[in-house]
């Protein structure tokens, strides 16, 4: 899972994370590639894409993707969104459990900020930036869905 990639062409982006990509079963990003190439880049690398647009895409993104999207994955209802709106960062996981009530599972970006935390029954999951920057990792997430459970776990990427 990734979000907040912020690049024109995939291989501007960490060894490491395209090669999670071309590996996982489904790649869900949470807005903000920049480029409406690396949309058909993620695409042709994962057997399964999903996606939102964020607010740093473009319009040849925004019409190529919905702004939020619900996707069932093991009778799991699972939100992937890109929560822009509002101008401070501080409390969104709360923001987000009030305005998407009964989702087992958010996946969320924006804040560029890695976590996974549970409220009650439900997971918040934001993958962090998906690339390197002064003093911040790239990092994404990797979401498990199986035997009725939902585990998140922030993946931190050597810079290459």
């Amino acid at each position: 899972m990734l979000a907040d990639t912020h690049v024109r062409a995939i291989d501007e982006l960490p060894r490491e994370l395209i090669r999670a990509a071309s590996e996982c079963d489904w790649l869900v990003h949470c807005g903000d590639y920049t480029g409406a190439a690396v949309i058909d880049e993620f695409r042709r690398l994962a057997g399964h894409f999903s996606g939102v647009w964020g607010n740093s895409d473009p319009g040849t993104v925004r019409v190529r993707l919905p702004h939020q999207l619900t996707l069932e994955v093991e009778e799991k209802r699972l939100l992937v969104v890109h929560p822009h709106w509002g101008e401070h960062h501080d409390g969104i996981g709360e923001d987000l459990l009030a305005r998407f009530p009964g989702y087992d599972a958010i996946l969320f970006g924006h804040s560029h900020e890695p976590e996974v935390a549970r409220h009650g029954e439900t997971l918040l999951v934001n993958p962090g930036q998906g690339y390197h920057s002064f003093m911040v990792p790239a990092t994404m997430a990797r979401l498990t869905v199986s035997g009725g459970a939902i585990e998140g776990e922030i993946v931190t990427l050597r810079p290459t």
